[in-house]
């Protein structure tokens, strides 16, 4: 999937997997990209 982002783009990392997901750290810092988190969980429910 990073290879389909534009050089200096960014991505939204979605939801909880019970699974490991691999991202190519390699890929990312060479295309300058911001991934950002998020879930739909609030602070109180941590």
């Amino acid at each position: 999937m990073i290879d389909l982002i534009s050089p200096e783009g960014s991505i939204s990392l979605l939801g909880v997997s019970e699974y490991g997901v691999e991202i190519n750290t390699r890929m990312v810092l060479e295309k300058g990209l911001t991934l950002f988190g998020s879930s739909r969980s609030g602070a109180q429910d941590f």
